[in-house]
């Protein structure tokens, strides 16, 4: 507006005609505005959503491909996301003893298991079979997993991968991988949920942190299918009971509400000296990485009605508990180096047990602590007993955050943001949604996550894994500097424009000469011409420009900087 205003006065003081000035103001004006910008800049966000999509992240919102350059911080979930979401149990821990399972072999890449009596690895002595009968009875009828043979799966090419006896899980891969030890064991759902009917439930949720089923115990040997009959005869049932509770979730979490402990057959009060013997078990087992659960029963003598289903948690028998194993995924460390070596952060947020956490975060290198110490943690419980400005200060130094819940996600990507640092953070339940908005970039899992949280964020991830999130960031940081590029040819081009326009009736009044009838150097309808030829497909171009080699290798630059910044302007 200022070059325009100077050469109108600049045309007047020459004496050119004012219809003449105005004509030559409006083509100044033509010239400095690089009209392809916008379709340019548009072009260039489809096109990076396009090869994003290529790398299995889905973007919802077009503005979120530039975001994701400037991402300084990842907050990721553990369970799928770091690991490959495939869990098998591969340690039980029942009346005081440790029993270490192996994991079933599976050379089509999907976890099969074949009724073959005994566990494989287990070999408990008889007087641990009723406990550990009980123990999978209770996960198994506890649990929403679906167990199917294998006579009804396909492989990709449409053949069948496995015989009959083979056996698959459909649902949670934790309750997944307790019904697949149970069937490995011969103890079959479909056979169990005939005999020992749901009739009532109290669903999980993250604040309870279990999940409770009421069962109606057989009448008589008679209603026991007959694959059953050898753990019904080692006394799984209850004398005098017509209906079972059986509950499962973190062990800390049963503790509260347990009043006793089966060992060897029997019912014992839960003193503190096996209450500690419990949680040893528990922190061992969450230590060498593994997800853990318990399993706990109660007797009812009648069916509950929906009040006394509400509070049945309480007084329960605790049976034993599940050791999980997740692997991490193999490429996610090589994607959390690629981060750090970016500039940004990895921050693993997590509902699970701290030591199992803590054990997956150093295998993906989230954290490195020296030779003999600990990385730190902070949990649910230790955030809320913090101040503000001591959970500020902490979330500075802690790379991992276990048994938190969907409120603490919020106030930890409060606390980056008012940090000054651009937050990715990643969700799959409802509970979810509030800081998948709250973050700057809020990443839903497609696979495990809810319609609610895809909804809610800003990029979906098609295969649930870390390194697409970093491959995101990759294509954003590219799709940015891009937009760099061809900004600075645009800009180019325009003030040579601008120069002529703004030079010709300058010269003519410095140097007194006569300009005549050619009071304006380019028409609009040239500068119209040239815009065309040299702004659209050359800025074009530009905006589809590979990668430069250090794209990964430089850290985030600021989301408050101009985007003439770094030296733009003098080019």
């Amino acid at each position: 507006i200022v070059l325009v205003v100077v050469i109108f006065v600049l045309g007047l003081a020459l004496g050119q005609p004012v219809q003449e000035m105005l004509l030559t103001a409006v083509s100044l004006a033509v010239a400095a505005i690089p009209e392809a910008l916008t379709a340019v800049v548009t072009i260039a966000l489809s096109l990076g959503a396009q090869r994003m999509l290529q790398r299995k992240a889905l973007i919802r919102q077009l503005h979120a491909v530039e975001t994701l350059g400037s991402v300084t911080v990842i907050c990721s979930d553990k369970t799928g996301t770091l690991t490959q979401n495939r869990m098998s149990v591969t340690a039980l821990d029942i009346a005081n003893h440790s029993l270490e399972l192996q994991q079933p072999e599976d050379a089509a890449g999907m976890r099969l298991v074949r009724v073959n009596g005994p566990l494989a690895g287990a070999e408990p002595g008889d007087d641990l079979l009723p406990t550990l009968d009980l123990l999978l009875v209770a996960g198994t009828l506890c649990n929403d997993a679906v167990l199917e043979s294998s006579e009804h799966m396909q492989h990709e090419a449409g053949q069948v991968v496995a015989g009959a006896g083979h056996w698959y899980a459909v649902g949670d891969p934790t309750e997944g991988a307790i019904v697949l030890a149970a069937a490995e064991y011969g103890v079959l759902k479909p056979e169990l949920e005939k005999a020992f009917p749901r009739i009532d439930e109290l669903p999980f949720d993250s604040t309870r942190k279990r999940m409770t089923t009421v069962h109606t115990v057989p009448a008589d040997e008679a209603e026991i299918p007959a694959g059953l009959l050898p753990v019904w005869e080692r006394r799984v049932r209850v004398d005098n009971a017509s209906h079972i509770a059986f509950t499962k979730g973190a062990v800390d979490s049963l503790l509260e509400v347990a009043g006793s402990v089966w060992i060897e057959d029997k019912q014992v009060a839960l003193d503190d000296e096996r209450r500690r013997r419990i949680m040893e078990a528990n922190n061992r087992l969450a230590a060498q990485g593994k997800r853990v659960l318990g399993v706990a029963v109660r007797t009812l003598d009648h069916a509950p009605s929906k009040q006394e289903v509400k509070e049945i948690e309480s007084d329960l028998i605790l049976v034993g508990l599940y050791g999980m194993i997740d692997p991490p995924r193999p490429e996610v460390r090589d994607a959390v180096l690629t981060c750090r070596s970016a500039g940004i952060r990895p921050v693993m947020i997590t509902g699970d047990h701290p030591l199992t956490a803590r054990h997956i975060a150093q295998q993906v290198g989230i954290t490195d602590p020296r030779p003999g110490e600990e990385a730190p943690f902070l949990t649910g419980m230790e955030i809320d007993a913090l101040t503000p400005e001591e959970l500020r200060a902490r979330a500075r130094d802690v790379q991992v955050f276990a048994r938190v819940s969907p409120e603490h996600k919020l106030s930890l990507i409060e606390i980056y943001q008012e940090q000054g640092n651009i937050v990715a953070m990643t969700g799959d339940g409802v509970n979810d949604a509030p800081a998948l908005k709250k973050a700057d970039i809020g990443v839903a899992m497609g696979i495990t996550g809810t319609d609610v949280s895809k909804e809610a964020a800003n990029m979906v991830l098609l295969d649930d894994n870390f390194a697409t999130i970093v491959a995101a960031v990759e294509e954003g940081r590219v799709v940015y500097d891009n937009i760099r590029k061809f900004i600075q040819y645009l800009l180019t081009c325009n003030a040579s424009e601008i120069a002529v326009m703004l030079l010709w009736p300058l010269a003519a009044w410095l140097f007194g000469i006569s300009l005549g009838t050619a009071t304006i150097a380019l028409l609009p309808l040239q500068i119209l011409w040239m815009n065309l030829v040299t702004d659209g497909l050359p800025a074009l171009a530009l905006g589809v420009e590979k990668a430069e080699r250090n794209v990964m290798r430089r850290p985030p630059y600021s989301s408050e900087e101009s985007i003439f910044g770094r030296g733009m302007l003098p080019f």
